[in-house]
């Protein structure tokens, strides 16, 4: 790549974290009742903010580590960083849309097959859907009464996730088990064009190379303790942002946080733009276990959400989106 195109490389990624930049100063305005409320508090804790971003850039990091692993690629660890934390960014005002751009993110900046990319991503949602189901046991378990008489909605969301991981993890089964029965019955397909059907039957290779990970118990092992640390770095995140605030502290423990922290990322799923979902099952959840009133749940789900989703993602989104711009991808010599 010229210079000439790196300068409008860079230009566009600058334009686009200023329209970021204005999202979030817009958020800030929106909110900027509610935040008063706890404006003070939120100054004492500023070092507690930060070990927010701190523990939220960790987690990102464990997530990359464990994607190129199952990549089978050491040197792709920096790409892989990036195109997570690009996601994230992007999944902040267009929802689950983040995804799609971690794909094309790593495909572009990588030498891994299309097929090897989603099949670890796949692996990747399931881990984190059986993780939510875990944390969703432990809600009904501790407070179903609770939940059933102050969140109806989360009763609707658990079978919708049971069924989602039930398909899912039938599909990874299908795929590890069963690849040459299913490139079998594409390749019979009576009018389906034979460039067609090579097509699929080369991405479920690639596939099937992308699930070569989990066939070591070791290995899944690994998946295991890196899915718990990167969820534990996510609770001490909302921790450190949550339950020192003087109006939470003195009457919750972390029985109840973790109450709060699950409701919370169960609202992550509400396909809301900008994950508006998230602040407002927060606050409610936060009423519920604590006596802080409506005006101080508001603002301190809102000071959550704005470190959580925006100064976060800003940070290391931003500046991933920055460092693709002014270095490009050039394949390394063991990608060749």
């Amino acid at each position: 790549m010229n210079f000439i195109q790196r300068y409008f490389k860079a230009a566009f990624a600058i334009v686009l974290l200023i329209g970021f930049g204005w999202y979030f100063v817009n958020e800030l305005q929106t909110h900027k009742d509610d935040l008063y409320v706890v404006l003070e508090d939120s100054y004492n804790l500023i070092p507690h903010l930060v070990g927010v971003v701190v523990f939220m850039i960790i987690a990102i990091l464990i997530r990359a580590i464990r994607w190129q692993i199952m990549l089978g690629k050491n040197h792709l660890l920096g790409s892989c960083f990036r195109s997570v934390a690009i996601g994230y960014l992007i999944q902040v005002p267009l929802s689950k849309f983040g995804e799609i751009v971690r794909v094309t993110n790593q495909k572009k900046n990588s030498n891994c097959s299309l097929g090897e990319i989603l099949s670890t991503i796949f692996i990747d949602r399931i881990l984190d859907v059986a993780s939510l189901l875990i944390l969703l046991i432990f809600l009904m378990y501790y407070s179903g009464e609770v939940v059933a008489d102050r969140l109806p909605e989360l009763q609707s969301i658990f079978p919708k996730l049971m069924f989602f991981f039930a398909i899912a993890f039938i599909a990874l089964l299908l795929l590890f088990f069963a690849g040459g029965f299913l490139k079998d019955i594409i390749a019979k397909l009576p009018l389906l064009p034979a460039k067609v059907k090579q097509s699929f039957i080369s991405l479920i290779d690639k596939m099937q190379e992308g699930t070569r990970f989990i066939k070591s118990f070791k290995r899944m092992i690994f998946l295991f303790i890196s899915t718990l640390a990167i969820w534990v770095s996510y609770f001490i995140c909302f921790y450190l942002a949550v339950a020192f605030y003087p109006q939470v502290s003195h009457d919750v423990n972390i029985q109840d946080i973790l109450f709060v922290f699950t409701v919370g990322t169960v609202g992550v799923l509400v396909p809301v733009p900008g994950g508006l979902a998230y602040p407002l099952f927060v606050q409610r959840s936060l009423m519920i276990v604590s006596s802080v009133s409506e005006a101080e749940a508001i603002g301190i789900a809102t000071v959550v959400y704005l470190v959580n989703f925006w100064i976060a993602n800003l940070i290391c989104g931003g500046g991933s989106f920055l460092w693709q711009a002014i270095f490009p991808y050039r394949p390394m010599a063991e990608e060749k």
